[in-house]
């Protein structure tokens, strides 16, 4: 085949959605891990708490509990951190507790020690306690049957926590996608001392949003221009990876041979070209079933195809996968001049402003390279354009 008989055949984005979802199934199982391996993964069903945490009431202070409504108590016992006292707690009766321990669930006082006057077994209270004071109540962490973890959701560190807290080893999660990333391109190099070539940044970058997404993401290096090199490359690297997308000769120029190799090595194309601007050469083949997205060599476009194409294709083959999405009110009037069939790509610089979320336009010119640094999210609008203070959607790809 030859590259000036390749062309692109633009389908609309919601096209693309529906020939992905068609063409993959969910085949994978679940894992069990670590609760420490399971942060910022995605949990595959709710965590439902089984009973009242804590159990029982629990002293906050080192003191003494008790019912009595007199000064003068004997004291018959003492409880520790995690612990109770099994026995009754009747008349001017005390025990000594410690922060953490655990009340009977009747108890109405909890004096700090250094409340009270101690001579030997018997307590004299300088201050009476108002009731309830310093006792946190039984099942204030979590109620019986309070779901604490939503499945689907992100496992988030203080959740992590507390389910350590409450003993649980593993959970149950979606499994974590290992994609490989190449630069297409003669021209590239990832040597510094090669000032006639560019240097191959775009992995750095792309292997960033797919980390933030909850993806492995591997460097594979460079593919020059070369139908052959191209194919056998990706033939090899498909093997240890769950999918692979290229950066770079995903057009119809001269150089842009992806098409062309990928088809020449038996790949199936699910899609090549969308109305989605950036991100019109974006492409989905596949080949041993497994997902290769081909995507520009332009850092804006490939940001873009890498962030739709790869969440939407991941997820659909049952991947733990997530691009984070942000409520944000736009601070300016955006216009569009694409085709009205055509989604539109708006960078976005959203940040926190008196307790609302402000999503910035940030204008750039096509072949701009500062997007990763100027702006931490995108939008996309279907060919409308967006009026000042509407509520839009922002695609994070950076910290807020």
């Amino acid at each position: 085949m030859n590259s000036s008989s390749v062309s692109l055949n633009r389908i609309p984005f919601d096209e693309a959605l529906k020939r992905i979802n068609n063409r993959f199934k969910v085949n994978r199982n679940h894992v069990n891990v670590s609760i420490r391996e399971a942060i910022n993964r995605e949990l595959v069903s709710d965590f439902i708490c089984d009973s009242d945490v804590p159990p029982l009431p629990v002293s906050m202070v080192d003191g003494f509990a008790f019912n009595s409504e007199g000064n003068e108590l004997k004291v018959i016992g003492k409880a520790g951190p995690g612990s109770a006292y099994s026995g009754k707690i009747e008349g001017d009766q005390a025990i000594e507790v410690l922060t953490g321990a655990f009340l009977p669930a009747d108890i109405k006082y909890v004096a700090p020690k250094e409340s009270v006057r101690i001579n030997g077994d018997t307590i004299e209270l300088s201050e009476r306690p108002e009731i309830g004071s310093n006792i946190m109540p039984a099942g204030f962490d979590c109620k019986a049957n309070e779901i604490i973890a939503k499945g689907g959701e992100k496992l988030s560190p203080g959740v992590a926590y507390f389910l350590n807290y409450l003993k649980v080893a593993t959970v149950a999660v979606k499994p974590q996608a290992k994609v490989g990333v190449f630069s297409v391109g003669s021209e590239l190099t990832d040597n510094f001392n090669e000032r006639q070539k560019v240097n191959s940044s775009n992995p750095i970058f792309l292997a960033h949003v797919l980390e933030s997404m909850g993806v492995q993401a591997r460097n594979l290096g460079i593919l020059n221009d070369d139908v052959k090199e191209i194919s056998d490359s990706i033939k090899v690297a498909i093997k240890d990876h769950d999918a692979l997308i290229t950066s770079g000769g995903s057009s119809v120029g001269e150089r842009d041979l992806m098409k062309e190799a990928l088809l020449f090595c038996g790949a199936e194309q699910v899609f090549h070209g969308l109305k989605l601007k950036p991100g019109r050469t974006g492409g989905l083949y596949v080949l041993n079933e497994k997902p290769i997205i081909v995507t520009s060599g332009n850092i804006q476009a490939s940001t873009v195809e890498t962030a739709l194409i790869g969440e939407s294709v991941l997820r659909a083959m049952g991947y733990s996968v997530q691009l984070e999405a942000i409520s944000a009110k736009i601070d300016r009037d955006v216009y569009f001049d694409s085709p009205p069939d055509f989604y539109n790509v708006t960078w976005l610089k959203v940040y926190e402003l008196k307790n609302e979320v402000i999503a910035s336009p940030v204008f750039t010119y096509s072949t701009s390279r500062s997007i990763p640094f100027r702006a931490n999210a995108f939008s996309v609008i279907k060919s409308e354009d967006i009026k000042k203070n509407t509520i839009i959607e922002a695609l994070m790809i950076g910290s807020l």
